[in-house]
């Protein structure tokens, strides 16, 4: 899974789904994000990728958007799309990103020569020996490029210059149309 927005949904159109509530597996500082950006969903933490698909399970109503880093979800991803594809009677909507990080280095937030080189070509920039995943790689980088400025980043808490309307904007800019259009219509 290299592409940076994968998105699997057990229904055709991704972008008619009413996101009753939304799952991820983070439970710090993407959590608040989206706790923030999909306001008109109810939040589920799973606490980490291991427990999204019980998460899911337990979820029996309702259309769910279920957020993941795809860089760290590998080897749970058969059994959530196995499960979601024998849902008849709920939409699901698995979303994979590359991290939530990732997204905010993309947003243009921070901006950098630098960073738009190594956005454009991070397997030239990620050692194997260093990070154990690309999600590290990216969750080190923005710590470094914040570092004393207004956007200073930890994973524990979210610093509150994210939650600006127009930061929340820019960062989810950055997200699939199926998303953006549910955050832009108020229904989110």
């Amino acid at each position: 899974y290299h592409y940076f927005r994968e998105m699997y949904s057990n229904y055709p159109i991704a972008e008619s789904n009413q996101i009753a509530y939304a799952i991820t597996e983070d439970s710090n500082a993407g959590f608040q994000f989206f706790s923030h950006a999909l306001k008109g969903s109810k939040l589920i933490s799973a606490g980490e990728n291991s427990n999204v698909l019980s998460c899911l399970e337990q979820t029996t109503s309702g259309d769910i958007l279920a957020i993941v880093d795809g860089a760290a979800f590998g080897a749970m991803i058969e059994s959530c799309l196995e499960y979601i594809n024998i849902q008849a009677n709920q939409r699901i909507t698995l979303w994979m990103p590359e991290s939530f990080e990732y997204f905010i280095l993309q947003s243009g937030i921070l901006p950098s020569k630098e960073l738009e080189d190594i956005l454009a070509s991070p397997w030239n920039y990620v050692e194997a020996k260093e990070f154990e995943s690309w999600e590290r790689f990216f969750t080190q980088l923005l710590i470094s490029l914040a570092k004393n400025t207004p956007f200073q980043y930890s994973k524990q808490t979210l610093n509150p210059s994210y939650l600006q309307d127009k930061i929340v904007r820019k960062i989810a800019a950055e997200f699939p149309a199926a998303i953006k259009c549910r955050m832009e219509s108020g229904q989110d």
